[in-house]
């Protein structure tokens, strides 16, 4: 619905029509990262996206993601889920590698996860988990981030979480501001030195508390006239 607002975002779950959308949203949050785990070429990180979307109980899976659609083209999502199944997803990851990747460059990865695990595994059990937060690079600026972040914390409160976690990285300065525009605050930074070396120099770990956060803006819905949702980073 538009609520008589022209253009209209409208947020809906995901759905398997997405998957090649999806795939190459997740891909752009972080390409030095991804193409070290999941490439090394860029197709191979977004054929693994697009592979882990369509599987059942990875963090990446369908089931996980909502999408901003505008004129029927999906221009933003957020994947997300409880920390507790994040734990759990975590080996449907590694099996999918093991499929596409296979066994010798899993065990030339593990340093590089080890390093990376130690930098990111903190969140709480009882939190809620944000993955991945992605807009097309054209359609930022928007409002589009706003509006994926408050239906976050919307499942946060609903799946009976007291806050929303997620890891940005050290040197992403325009995504930190954004987070923190939104309530979001650090508690914890990461170096990570092996990663360092092809430039990922580490992990904030940020934190909302939710337990008394306003229900602004409905599910799935535009924000109604007056109500201001800050700029997307970049």
């Amino acid at each position: 619905m538009s609520d008589g607002l022209s253009p209209a975002i409208t947020l809906r779950p995901a759905t398997p029509a997405d998957a090649d959308g999806a795939a190459a949203l997740m891909y752009a949050v972080g390409p030095k990262l991804f193409n070290r785990i999941y490439g090394p070429r860029p197709e191979d990180a977004v054929r693994f996206f697009g592979a882990a979307f369509l599987q059942p109980g990875t963090p990446f899976s369908r089931e996980n993601v909502i999408v901003a659609e505008h004129a029927g083209e999906v221009v933003g999502l957020a994947s997300s889920l409880p920390a507790h199944a994040l734990r759990l997803a975590w080996p449907t990851v590694g099996r999918l590698m093991l499929r596409l990747r296979g066994l010798l460059f899993l065990l030339r990865l593990l340093p590089t996860v080890f390093d990376l695990r130690g930098s990111t595994d903190t969140t709480p059990p009882e939190a809620y988990y944000l993955g991945i937060l992605s807009v097309r690079a054209d359609r930022r600026g928007r409002g589009i981030g706003g509006l994926l972040l408050a239906e976050v914390c919307r499942q946060a409160q609903a799946a009976g979480c007291d806050a929303v976690c997620l890891h940005a990285e050290l040197d992403n300065d325009g995504a930190r501001r954004f987070y923190a525009r939104h309530g979001f605050a650090v508690t914890t930074e990461h170096p990570t030195p092996r990663a360092a070396r092809w430039g990922v120099a580490g992990f904030a770990a940020m934190r909302k508390d939710i337990a008394a956060m306003r229900k602004d803006v409905p599910p799935g819905r535009v924000p109604p006239p007056g109500y201001t949702v800050p700029n997307t980073p970049d």
